[in-house]
């Protein structure tokens, strides 16, 4: 099960189905990797990779993650800070180094709106 953070809130989500943006935000997804219980799981011997795609699962580009291994705590975020307006698919692939077993997280939507303040 997959907790996140919701920006600028600190409340924690369980199953997130969307995530609304604007065009140039940093996306900086906080996430928790938890047991079926709700509690924290240690993300020692786990590696954890995530891709955005679009809606026709073309790979737009693998997410940087930031893992903190005694807190189940990890960080998806980008290098670039503009994603074209739409909408994406995220999900989370954790795999156990030792056994090999792989577990993906559920399929969230990032929708990208039009910003009205461009960077200057």
């Amino acid at each position: 099960m997959i907790g996140v953070l919701l920006p600028n809130t600190g409340s924690l989500m369980q199953n997130l189905a969307q995530l609304n943006i604007k065009e140039y935000d940093t996306i900086a997804i906080v996430c928790e990797y938890q047991g079926d219980d709700g509690s924290p799981l240690d993300l020692n011997g786990i590696t954890i990779i995530a891709d955005i795609n679009s809606v026709l699962m073309v790979l737009i580009e693998p997410l940087n993650v930031d893992a903190t291994s005694d807190t189940g705590r990890f960080t998806l975020s980008r290098t670039v800070n503009h994603l074209i307006v739409g909408q994406y698919r995220i999900d989370i692939l954790f795999t156990n180094t030792s056994t090999g077993r792989r577990v993906s997280s559920e399929t969230f939507i990032l929708n990208v709106n039009r910003a009205v303040t461009i960077p200057r």
